[in-house]
């Protein structure tokens, strides 16, 4: 009896070993690299930099359930942008202070669902979040281009340029010792504009654009490698997958997808979070005719799995 009791746990072992590597491999993680984030104090902010382009934003429309308690709410705060809020710690709701926003202010993103399970499950007693939302719609990964210094930024450095300072200045927040605020991850969805311009050979907005994944690939790179830089030397960085059914069988979106799960494996503390299975708006309501953003539940399960990505490679 004794003998079967003690196979019945090696079996248990073996198992739990075999789903926890299944589990960072289809999180695009390595299970050997784990971030260790700055410092924890008793107070301050845990920072979190949200960047990319519409599906950062969040332009997810239709019902969703998002459990939302209020104490852990009253703990999640954004840098404010524009009129008296800008540059001003305010507390965080959707739409959050972009770039840019829908008109009605009413879109859903995956980036507060992020937070509130932060909150949750992560969040020290007396600290708090703090949000910069950074994201522009449609832009080329060569808009988010890393400039040679911050003090002129020119129409390709100026949203790098912009999420610089205004982490800078969520570094400094509301903290008597402001080496007490920390940055704990950023939250990157971008690649749609690009991809599309991939695949029908156009020229972005701005005149110019990467020809092809292999040349998206090191620019998205040398973003990363610039913000370790500037703030955590393995800041947990987290890429969201475009639209599932966006042009999903062509061989330059399946390679644009294949770079980015690569990229994620060979660079410690990046993740790749998957968005197979998610819908758009037009999924929600066809009369939208919007199969380019992510429908509200869908953003929200979003969030979900970002924030199920970022506990498996962070170190607690």
């Amino acid at each position: 009896m004794h003998k079967i009791k003690l196979l019945g746990i090696a079996v248990s072992l073996a198992l739990a070993i075999v789903l926890v590597f299944y589990y960072y491999q289809n999180n695009s993680i390595s299970i050997f690299e784990t971030c260790k984030l700055p410092p924890l104090f008793e107070e301050g902010f845990d920072i979190i930099i949200v960047a990319g382009q519409s599906n950062a934003i969040g332009y997810g429309k239709g019902p969703y359930e998002d459990l939302q308690i209020p104490n852990e709410q009253s703990q999640i705060f954004q840098i404010g942008r524009g009129g008296s809020n800008d540059g001003k710690i305010i507390p965080a709701h959707e739409q959050l202070d972009h770039w840019s926003k829908l008109k009605d202010n009413t879109g859903v993103g995956f980036a507060m669902t992020f937070a509130r399970q932060y909150a949750r499950k992560l969040r020290a007693p007396n600290r708090r979040i703090l949000l910069v939302p950074a994201a522009h719609n449609g832009t080329d990964i060569l808009l988010w281009s890393v400039p040679r210094s911050l003090e002129e930024p020119t129409l390709y450095t100026k949203l790098y340029f912009d999420m610089i300072l205004r982490t800078r200045s969520a570094l400094q927040a509301s903290a008597a010792v402001p080496q007490r605020n920390r940055v704990v991850a950023v939250l990157w969805h971008q690649g749609e504009a690009n991809l599309s311009a991939m695949i029908r050979n156009q020229l972005s907005e701005s005149g110019k654009t990467v020809p092809n994944p292999a040349a998206y690939e090191p620019r998205l790179v040398q973003l990363i490698q610039s913000l370790r830089k500037e703030f955590s030397e393995r800041l947990p960085f987290l890429m969201g997958q475009v639209m599932p059914d966006s042009d999903a069988d062509h061989p330059i979106r399946k390679e644009f997808d294949q770079r980015l799960e690569t990229l994620a494996k060979r660079i410690p503390c990046v993740a790749f979070v998957s968005s197979n299975g998610l819908k758009s708006n037009s999924d929600f309501d066809p009369a939208l005719k919007d199969g380019d953003h992510f429908s509200a539940k869908s953003m929200v399960e979003f969030g979900r799995r970002y924030f199920n990505a970022y506990v498996a490679m962070v170190e607690l």
